[in-house]
């Protein structure tokens, strides 16, 4: 699971429940995931395979398709 705070949507904020792709490092390709939860400028997701060298403070960039939905900071 991954946590993404202070985030600035560029989209409306996805739902509990669903389908999103995340990018969790620069030039890394973005992950399958499911939203957990969305409240208070944080997104909490579930990735679904596990992705090296996911650290607090880098920068989350969340995708429908291929248009970004919003970005923000790792927690």
């Amino acid at each position: 699971d991954v946590a993404i705070g202070d985030v600035n949507w560029l989209d409306s904020p996805p739902v509990p429940g669903e389908r999103v792709a995340v990018q969790v490092r620069h030039r890394a390709a973005a992950v399958p995931a499911t939203v957990k939860s969305v409240d208070d400028g944080t997104v909490r997701l579930t990735l679904d395979r596990p992705v090296r060298a996911v650290a607090p403070g880098q920068s989350g960039v969340l995708y429908r398709g291929d248009a970004v939905a919003g970005g923000g900071r790792i927690l």
